[in-house]
């Protein structure tokens, strides 16, 4: 089969696969983005997420964000230190 040169690459279809598969766990009426968009709390300025997840229970807004990591080892406490600042920040 020949690569389209339009094909998105691995990490793409990883992050793809992720909201796919979240689409059909999440609750009916949710939103799922990949990528999506959030603007960050401080600067305004939108940070990327690999995939986000919407919806509202009662009154109250949802919002769950994936982010996809594809490694060849351990990862050290830096990466999770990384992640817990993006959340804080959106």
């Amino acid at each position: 089969m020949a690569r389209s040169e339009n094909a998105a690459p691995a990490w793409r279809q990883f992050e793809k696969l992720v909201a796919l598969i979240e689409s059909h766990l999440s609750p009916r009426g949710a939103i799922i983005k990949s990528p999506d968009y959030i603007p960050d709390r401080i600067t305004g300025q939108l940070r990327e997420i690999d995939a986000s997840i919407r919806y509202q229970v009662g009154s109250v807004p949802i919002l769950i964000t994936i982010e996809c990591r594809d490694r060849t080892s351990e990862e050290d406490v830096i990466w999770i230190e990384q992640l817990v600042s993006k959340r804080d920040g959106i």
